[in-house]
């Protein structure tokens, strides 16, 4: 059809489309596997995405309130050390506490910067993903950490089914040409006496 794209919805149906001829293998297996084999280097995708879970349970609004509370402190210490240091600028109050507001105020800038850029980025994902305008960044960061989950299972899947693959190969390798032939004629030469019966 004239897709353009999918939303971050479907990702939660890629592991429940199976194929018809084997039931283990899902549209996310099949995607996992061609990553691995074609694209090894996209499989950093894990890494990338690990942290979402944890991510997807931050409220931004009560950390930004809690910013704006501890800006409120340092404010709040800021005058008192000012007050004093009129009254008497060599009091120790002063040199703690006057060290203490500038690298309190220094941190509380770097953490309104990180909030601003976490806001810039979370409309860079909404209209990366083509997600409502006003879709909660816990929302976006829930499906992802749930696309996660089910991507580590499949790949886990995926190194399980090689290994058995490469356990089957040495095996064969072991037993000698003339036995895997015989392991593959027999059920050949089963069917082509059924058929001549």
């Amino acid at each position: 059809g004239a897709a353009a794209g999918f939303s971050l919805d479907s990702l939660q149906f890629l592991r429940r489309i199976e194929s018809f001829a084997d039931k283990q293998m899902t549209l996310l297996r099949y995607v996992v596997e061609s990553v691995m084999n074609q694209h090894p280097s996209a499989m950093d995708i894990l890494d990338e995405l690990s942290l979402c879970k944890t991510a997807a349970t931050m409220d931004m609004n009560a950390l930004n309130g809690r910013v704006a509370e501890l800006e409120a402190g340092v404010n709040i210490v800021s005058k008192e050390v000012t007050l004093v240091q009129e009254s008497d600028p060599t009091c120790s109050f002063v040199e703690v506490f006057s060290d203490f507001v500038s690298t309190a105020s220094e941190k509380l800038q770097d953490l309104k910067g990180l909030s601003t850029k976490v806001v810039e980025q979370n409309k860079e994902l909404i209209t990366m993903f083509a997600e409502k305008p006003r879709t909660d960044l816990g929302d976006i960061l829930g499906k992802l950490a749930g696309f996660h989950k089910d991507f580590d299972e499949a790949y886990r899947a995926c190194l399980i089914a090689k290994a058995k693959k490469e356990k089957q190969r040495k095996k064969e390798e072991e037993a000698g040409p003339e036995d895997t032939k015989a392991k593959r004629s027999g059920p050949e030469l089963r069917r082509r006496k059924v058929g001549e019966a």
